[in-house]
């Protein structure tokens, strides 16, 4: 198989990195599914791609967040069946970053999270992403070990699109007992309210840059690498206690204002 050089933007492989950026200083809670909302909800008529068993390739897409007070609590990996059946089962590293460019068309990339997928590990939670649900579990999840805040990146923020996120999945796609294939194309659905998909990318071992996924592959351009996923939140409703204050602070502010009537 044939890899193209080209580099998804001109900026991208001048990126260097700019060290670990965990924020949003919340613990993570106890993941559940009620508690997973995936920004890729499905895929539908995705090729599964088998690599050589050597090359530890990296796989993922760029998007944005189009919404304010975005965080992300956990990480997806795809099911596939056949990953955890056998006991030389091969491990997968989902890492998220973020990336600034700048005007000089240099830029910066910063390693938010990352999580390291083994068969064997119990705190796995098997979910379902599709809207509406199919009753079937198709990623993977891990909670982080803290929230991360995922600022704005959409057009109204960043209308010259500097700045945005990448998820990426490194591990050994050649589709024997206990790996994987890398799934690409088909069509994909995002979360409407939460993302937006700009492009997708790979890497392979050796590359300066890897395992940032920021080379092109010409037969799926615009089609995106599936693997990885990430879970986000967005605050709730008011909680009771400041629920409870407005509606006193309310109260107050009208005696005061009723207090001048004639």
């Amino acid at each position: 198989m044939t890899f193209s050089s080209r580099r998804l933007f001109s900026a991208l492989p001048l990126l260097a990195v700019a060290g670990l950026s965990v924020l949003g200083g919340a613990p993570a809670h106890a993941l559940t599914p009620s508690s997973i909302t995936p920004i890729l909800r499905s895929v539908t008529d995705a090729d599964g791609l088998g690599f050589s068993e050597a090359d530890a390739n990296s796989f993922g897409y760029f998007f944005d967040v189009t919404s304010d007070q975005v965080f992300a609590n956990a990480l997806g990996f795809l099911f596939q069946p056949g990953w955890n059946d056998v006991a030389t089962n091969n491990t997968y590293e989902v890492t998220l970053w973020s990336y600034v460019l700048d005007s000089t068309s240099l830029g910066t990339y910063s390693l938010l999270a990352t999580k390291q997928f083994a068969p064997t590990d119990p705190n796995l939670v098997l979910a379902d992403s599709a809207v509406p649900p199919t009753g079937f579990g198709n990623f993977y999840w891990l909670a982080l070990d803290s929230n991360v805040d995922l600022p704005n990146t959409g057009p109204t923020v960043d209308p010259n699109q500097n700045a945005g996120y990448i998820v990426g999945v490194t591990g050994v796609f050649d589709g024997s007992p206990g790996s994987v294939l890398a799934a690409a194309g088909g069509t994909p659905d995002f979360s409407p309210l939460l993302t937006s998909y700009e492009i997708e990318g790979y890497n392979f071992p050796g590359d300066p840059d890897a395992p940032v996924p920021i080379l092109a592959y010409g037969p799926y351009t615009n089609a995106g690498f599936w693997n990885a996923n990430v879970s986000v939140a967005v605050p709730g409703p008011l909680p009771i206690l400041g629920a409870s204050s407005a509606l006193l602070w309310s109260r107050r502010l009208k005696r005061k204002i009723n207090s001048y009537k004639l």
